[in-house]
């Protein structure tokens, strides 16, 4: 997020952290949709480079639990919503 505002932001863009899971993005609106989209564009193609080659298994990755049994599980998503 923070590299899409660097590139197509303005220097009053502002990226802040709400939650561990909760980020906010304040941006013109002019902005907004191009913004929008080259975050879940740059999320989709960086994504993946944090699994090895053998644990993605098309949309879901192979862990092993705390047990040491492996399980199949969604690959990282992302979600932005704008707000009216």
């Amino acid at each position: 997020m923070n590299r899409v505002l660097n590139t197509i932001g303005a220097p009053d863009d502002f990226l802040g952290q709400l939650s561990e899971e909760t980020f906010v993005v304040i941006t013109a609106p002019e902005r907004a949709d191009r913004v929008r989209q080259d975050i879940l564009d740059r999320f989709a193609h960086d994504a993946p480079q944090h699994y090895a080659f053998g644990e993605r298994l098309g949309d879901r990755v192979k862990v092993k639990d705390s047990d040491g049994r492996e399980q199949l599980l969604p690959v990282l998503g992302l979600e932005v919503a704008p707000v009216p």
